[in-house]
């Protein structure tokens, strides 16, 4: 995984069209081209107002005039990975994910359900006017100003609906995602309390200007920070008994 961007190796960091990635994670390989899956992520977080709901009309709008709005980075997104990748794979490996704590309006996120269940049965690059022509007026309004919103394409737009997840909006405070670290770190070393400082300041150590050009975090990385000496140090240990190569029947076994 990768703090602020993707691989320099897959994209560089100065490529603009990236802005909206905060984090990247791949799994499989640590490049876009023989990774299983890429999940790119762009993080939002509210102090002053976590309850407001990520509405379409909030996340189609840009704060500043010169400024594009979160639908348009993620959007952008998934559309310069066209330029790396064909769309088949764009859509079988790539999600583009929105994370906040602020939670995601029911009404955007139904309408979104229902697009992807009429997408369910098309192939890529279906037309939005096509797919959604069943949808209720009201959602395919919504789906319309997100499509403009995007600046993607009406093809573009449908297979960017099938890889935008939105379910990690709505999460907790930064206080209560630290204490479910704690928690979660518990169960895998023997001190958790420790173990979670440590994984923090790796985290931000990514985000450092000397960290510019790296690949990011490996499986290794993160496992030196949790005291580990490799994946069998992490709990629940694995067995290490071995099975004799000749057994012996005893007067018992019989």
């Amino acid at each position: 995984m990768r703090l602020e961007g993707m691989n320099p190796a897959d994209v560089p960091d100065e490529d603009d069209q990236f802005l909206g990635c905060d984090l990247s994670e791949y799994f499989g390989s640590d490049r876009l081209a023989t990774a299983e899956r890429v999940v790119l992520t762009q993080l939002k977080y509210s102090v002053l107002h976590p309850g407001t709901r990520g509405t379409a009309a909030r996340l189609n709008t840009s704060k500043r005039a010169t400024g594009a709005s979160v639908v348009k980075r993620l959007a952008q997104l998934f559309a310069r990975l066209g330029e790396e990748i064909d769309a088949e794979e764009r859509l079988s490996k790539v999600t583009i994910a929105l994370v906040s704590n602020q939670p995601i309006d029911p009404e955007l996120e139904q309408a979104l359900d229902a697009a992807r269940g009429a997408l369910r049965d098309r192939g890529p690059g279906t037309y939005a006017g096509i797919a959604f022509a069943r949808l209720p007026v009201k959602r395919r309004d919504l789906l319309d100003k997100l499509r403009h919103a995007s600046g993607l394409s009406s093809g573009d737009f449908t297979d960017f609906v099938r890889v935008l997840d939105l379910g990690g909006c709505g999460a907790g405070t930064r206080l209560l995602q630290r204490l479910q670290l704690g928690t979660e770190l518990s169960a895998l070393t023997p001190d958790g309390v420790q173990a979670t400082p440590n994984l923090v300041q790796l985290m931000y150590s990514c985000m450092m200007p000397d960290a510019a050009g790296e690949a990011g975090l490996r499986a290794h990385d993160v496992l030196v920070a949790l005291g580990a000496s490799g994946p069998r140090s992490v709990l629940p240990f694995p067995p290490r008994v071995a099975e004799p190569a000749v057994r012996v029947l005893t007067r018992q076994a019989r």
